[in-house]
């Protein structure tokens, strides 16, 4: 394959982390994350603003104040000869570092900078090979992808060759061979042209051979790819994609090939597009020592070498099998580094002459209005450096005095500041740990993106869930690392989304932290066996339920003969038995069409059939149904609705209103009311189901719509399964609506559900 355009990749891939966390106590913590930085184990945070505290800082600012005297105490001489010696130095030490900056700074900037340019020049050829691979899929893109071609393999287009591949194809378009090969590996079209240039075969290309069954076969198992293929004659650069229709779909027919060879006249025309001195040359060849050695490891990376005047450039181009293939050499002269030596000169004895003329005319002002006060001053300097909080003394208002009192500012800071960044230092320390530690050892995977999606934050968990080192998320974009989740990107306030991701289903949150910033941080959540438990409860249940069905059908239909008296006259008491026996094989039957209607609404088998439903009508249809069994248990029902037209299910509407109307009468006392009324509200219908029954506590409220849950008073009160209010829910959340209860907790409960008033607008266009 070719090398990446991208000089910062390389092949490296830290390990995975395979250990899951376990909640243990915080000083293990601590331990854990002290042990881990002593081994060398990098974090994904950043590291601590602050550097350890140095609490001889303030007086090592003295010691630094006062070294120069100690160097010259014991030697006898004027404060002139001082001076002259001072200023000779500096002089001198002016030119010595005009020198050595010119050697060790602007030499080798000059040299790093050629080098940089003749390394642009190898990634500019390299990238310049790439672009030459990527114009030849473009090309074979139009050929392999096109109806033509596809019906010419399959033998229905017998004049397809004689159409569209007229005897010179190759040369029209500066190819070195086009080729179209079957599924079986038998060639199809062949047009070619040796390295000479002549018209003939090329090995392991037009000829069948263990070559072409190769690309063969990667081009069925992978599809697309392209790069430089070496050859017996030499490297030639290849395209191949499968042959499929011009909509882009299959099944392949077989491959089609188009190459180019890397030979001397392609190396020519490279460098006269690059302008620059360019050879291409096999890694065979001879090349300085240890070069092949140091692209190899470097993967791809441009060397460059000084040979003579000149710098030269190598780089490494690979096969399609990521093996080296051919080296790319660029030279260039050193014209900017000797130009920069003989300015380098010419300033050098400027500099100097100048030097010499200043030196005489600053003696004189150097000693009467610097000398004699900077010795105060440096002797002063020399007695608080080991006086822990002296100051120097300021006498007069000049640039001495104002160093002097300078001097004592900083000092004060100093104090200060050493003190305050120990402090911050330790908090710091500290918080950075705790925050390490929490990350380090979360169950749910954490990332933390930029206002630009980047990820800043991946802890281990995330890591292992994505498939990553924790350190290879970083810098990467939302979508890069979960793809396909625009929805969550969309919504993220819209709660968890679930997601496949390394044969793992995870549920994703992300959530934005503040409006102007627009960072944001996604937790992720394992949620395989959570999902895997219900969908085995679902099934259980779906499966049990079926189950049951047959033989209580077979109990009620011999329940209903004896009770006809198909099986003989019966005694009172085996009436009486019998039906006993019917009302149980009724609610057992119940309870199983309950399971029933439950695992279908939960996993979404059930489809609604919306109509415009009078929801007053429906529910005056359903109060005189269930007025009967109101009437056993000494409980009134009423009707309060007026015209409200609800775009719903009717038949599963009339399941909801009769599962709230039951409840309300189960658990209504004896002379109760129960009351519904249906009121239309903007582009909703309201229904409110109202009984002067026992209540719900508010503890209890939440739970309510949850399976197989009941109240404790309501456990008490009457018989039941626990899934009539979490059919009752799905069935309303279906329909797009919401439903809650309203209870103080002591008498009277209120059962309230919406449903859309009006089709949505993709429902009206559809019809």
């Amino acid at each position: 394959m070719l090398p990446p355009s991208d000089p910062q990749v390389t092949s490296e891939r830290p390990p995975l982390l395979s250990a899951r966390s376990t909640r243990v106590p915080a000083s293990v913590l601590r331990t854990r994350l002290a042990r881990a930085r002593k081994g060398g184990r990098g974090f994904i945070t950043k590291p601590l603003p602050f550097p350890p505290p140095n609490p001889t800082t303030s007086t090592g600012t003295a010691s630094t104040l006062s070294s120069s005297h100690g160097c010259a105490g014991g030697v006898r001489m004027s404060l002139r000869t001082r001076a002259i010696l001072i200023v000779t130095g500096c002089t001198v030490l002016v030119l010595g570092a005009l020198a050595a900056f010119d050697r060790f700074v602007v030499a080798r900037e000059f040299d790093a900078a050629e080098h940089q340019e003749v390394r642009q020049d190898v990634l500019r050829s390299i990238n310049a090979v790439n672009v030459e691979a990527e114009v030849l899929d473009v090309l074979l893109r139009d050929w392999s992808s096109w109806d033509d071609t596809y019906a010419f393999l399959a033998g229905e287009l017998p004049s397809f060759v004689e159409r569209n591949i007229p005897p010179d194809l190759v040369d029209t378009m500066l190819l070195s061979a086009v080729v179209i090969v079957d599924l079986d590996g038998e060639t199809a079209v062949s047009q070619a042209r040796t390295i000479e240039g002549e018209n003939g075969p090329i090995g392991g290309l037009t000829v069948a051979g263990p070559t072409r069954d190769m690309l063969l076969r990667r081009v069925l198992t992978s599809g697309t790819f392209s790069g430089i293929l070496p050859l017996d004659e030499g490297p030639i650069l290849i395209a191949a994609r499968p042959v499929i229709r011009t909509n882009e779909t299959g099944p392949p027919r077989g491959m089609m090939i188009m190459a180019r060879w890397l030979d001397e006249a392609f190396a020519e025309r490279l460098q006269r597009n690059l302008a620059t001195s360019l050879t291409m040359t096999p890694v065979s060849a001879d090349l300085p020592d240890g070069l092949l050695g140091d692209l190899m490891e470097s993967g791809w990376a441009g060397q460059v070498l000084t040979e003579g005047g000149r710098h030269v450039g190598y780089g490494l181009l690979h096969t399609i099998d990521d093996e080296p293939a051919l080296v790319i050499r660029t030279a260039q002269e050193r014209e900017i580094g000797a130009l920069s030596r003989r300015v380098f000169t010419l300033s050098l004895i400027a500099v100097g002459a100048t030097g010499i003329l200043l030196a005489g005319a600053i003696l004189g002002g150097i000693e009467w209005y610097l000398l004699r006060p900077m010795l105060r001053l440096r002797r002063e300097v020399d007695e608080v450096r080991d006086a822990a909080g002296g100051r120097v003394s300021v006498l007069g208002g000049d640039e001495v005095a104002r160093m002097a009192q300078g001097i004592n500012e900083m000092l004060d800071r100093l104090a200060a500041a050493t003190s305050e960044q120990a402090r911050l230092t330790l908090l710091a320390t500290d918080q950075q740990q705790l925050a390490e530690t929490a990350l380090a050892e979360m169950s749910d995977g954490l990332l933390a993106f930029g206002a630009d999606g980047t990820c800043s934050v991946c802890n281990p968990a995330a890591g292992r869930l994505l498939g990553l080192h924790p350190t290879r998320a970083l810098g990467r974009h939302f979508a890069e690392l979960l793809p396909g989740l625009g929805r969550v990107a969309a919504e993220a306030a819209a709660g968890p989304q679930l997601v496949e991701m390394n044969g793992r289903t995870v549920a994703v949150t992300r959530n934005s932290q503040g409006t102007r910033a627009r960072s944001s941080v996604a937790v992720l959540r394992d949620v395989t066996e959570i999902l895997d438990v219900e969908r085995m409860k679902r099934d259980i249940i779906g499966t049990v339920s079926h189950e049951l069905r047959t033989p209580l059908t077979a109990i009620r239909a011999t329940v209903d003969l004896f009770s006809a008296g198909d099986a003989g006259e019966l005694t009172d008491v085996q009436q009486r038995m019998v039906l006993l026996l019917g009302r149980n094989v009724d609610r057992l039957a119940h309870i199983v069409n309950d399971l029933l209607d439950l695992t279908s609404l939960e996993s979404g088998r059930v489809t609604l059939d919306h109509s415009a439903v009078d929801m007053a009508a429906a529910c005056e249809r359903v109060a005189e149904d269930l007025r009967p069994a109101a009437t056993v248990a000494q409980v009134e029902i009423s009707v309060e609705a007026s015209t409200a037209v609800a775009w719903a299910d009717a038949s599963r509407i009339r399941q909801v209103l009769e599962n709230l109307i039951q409840n309300a009468i189960k658990f209504s006392r004896p002379g109760g009311h129960v009351r519904l009324s249906a009121v239309r509200d903007d582009e909703e219908v309201a229904v409110r189901v109202q009984d002067e029954g026992i209540g719900i506590p508010v503890d209890e409220q939440a739970h309510v719509f949850e399976k197989f849950y009941r109240t404790r008073a309501g456990a008490r009160a009457a018989q039941g399964t626990g899934l009539g209010l979490p059919i009752t829910r799905l069935i309303v959340e279906m329909h797009g609506g919401r439903i809650h209860v309203e209870s103080d907790g002591k008498r009277g409960t209120t059962m309230v559900f919406t449903l859309p008033a009006e089709p949505p607008a993709a429902a009206i266009a559809g019809g």
